[in-house]
């Protein structure tokens, strides 16, 4: 039996189940623990490039990937990763696309919750993506949390050190084209 399911497969076995805890929880939850979370940074080798949204809410409203939470019943980082990129996106990418690349501890001075300290520790994948699901993203990206004008757009690495981007992102883009 293929012990890989995808997004699609593990979703409708946890349909009616609300991973989501009420904000004053979650608040409390913040001020007092690191946050475990998953962020997908799609590229292009052919090119080296990234590709980053324009985040419109804290913590990091500015250039960055995709990304989110781990929840509880997430069997594994990868559908973490999937369930993510689906939320954000809409797309779904089969779970084996998604490449551990490196672990983060980010540190923020204020999060969408409150002006108050947050910390979390990233486990960031990488996804290799066409130029048909780049064009896909950006036109579907949650405008809750992004700037959908801005879309998904490419970077290379001078282009991320221009715009100052966080620090996270050069490091996976040195580490996706060091080979």
């Amino acid at each position: 039996m293929n012990q890989i399911r995808s997004y699609s497969e593990k979703n409708a076995s946890i349909q009616g189940k609300n991973p989501w805890i009420p904000e004053e929880t979650y608040e409390t939850i913040v001020k007092s623990m690191i946050i475990p979370c998953v962020d997908i940074v799609f590229y292009t080798r052919s090119d080296e490039a990234i590709y980053l949204a324009k985040r419109v809410v804290l913590p990091m409203n500015s250039y960055w990937c995709l990304g989110g939470r781990i929840f509880f019943n997430d069997a594994t980082l990868e559908e973490a990763a999937a369930r993510s990129v689906a939320r954000e996106s809409g797309l779904t990418i089969d779970l084996n696309r998604f490449k551990f690349v490196c672990n983060h501890l980010y540190s923020w001075e204020a999060i969408a919750q409150g002006y108050f300290t947050g910390r979390n520790l990233a486990t960031i994948f990488s996804c290799e993506a066409t130029i048909d699901e780049i064009d896909k993203i950006s036109k579907t990206l949650n405008e809750t949390e992004f700037d959908k004008e801005f879309g998904l757009q490419r970077f290379d690495r001078q282009r991320l050190l221009d715009t100052n981007v966080h620090q996270a992102m050069i490091d996976v883009f040195d580490q996706l084209f060091s080979e």
